[in-house]
């Protein structure tokens, strides 16, 4: 009788969820969790994840079972399913996507990060987004300084200043504030390089200044 009355709930959680189309379904493959994500990119999807049914929320699409081995609730056809997620951007994802293919630098993947900004009121620890591009030559921090100057963005002066290894390039527009760092690379004894090989990286965090 449990079992009943059990079956009976999932059924009308199933109608309810699909009546408000949270969840889109293609249900005709069995996954595993590698398969799973590399199967949503080739949908279309930024993310996929195998889950149980009552552990999903929000806007997914069900492209079929999941079952991953040593899983203590993913052990089993029919336990889990492998749904496809966008991942939301947000107006920092926005403008270092722009950046990158603005500047054609070879960045590394946006990264989620932590940024040490000084305002007048001191030194302030803000979460952020960011990403790094090795081995660049100086000259790229001019292509850095025209794409921020070209869309508005004012220099920090309390943020910038030049240093024997790394120098540093805050700038602001509206709520959002970028610290830009070139650092040159060095040998064992801790001395730049002959070759100009530098580290660039930037963060961009929002904040009220």
């Amino acid at each position: 009788m449990k079992n009943f009355y059990l079956s009976v709930l999932v059924c009308l959680l199933l109608v309810i969820t699909a009546s408000c189309g949270c969840i889109r379904t293609k249900p005709t493959k069995t996954l595993n969790f590698e398969t799973c994500q590399t199967d949503c990119i080739i949908e279309g999807f930024d993310n996929g994840t195998c889950l149980s049914y009552f552990e999903t929320t929000g806007d997914l699409y069900d492209i079929g079972n999941c079952v991953i081995e040593g899983s203590s609730n993913c052990n089993k056809k029919g336990q889990c399913h492998c749904y496809c997620l966008y991942q939301e951007k947000d107006d920092l994802d926005f403008l270092l996507d722009d950046l990158k293919k603005q500047t054609n630098i070879n960045f590394e993947e946006i990264q989620v990060t932590e940024m040490e900004w000084q305002s007048e009121y001191g030194k302030l620890l803000l979460s952020g987004k960011g990403f790094r591009a090795l081995q660049v030559s100086s000259q790229e921090i001019e292509i850095i300084q025209e794409y921020f100057n070209e869309n508005s963005f004012e220099i920090n002066k309390i943020n910038t200043n030049a240093g024997r290894i790394t120098d540093l390039y805050g700038y602001v527009k509206n709520d959002i504030s970028c610290l830009v760092s070139l650092s040159a690379v060095l040998d064992e004894s801790d001395q730049p390089v002959e070759e100009d090989i530098n580290i660039l990286k930037i963060k961009c965090a929002k904040t009220n200044n």
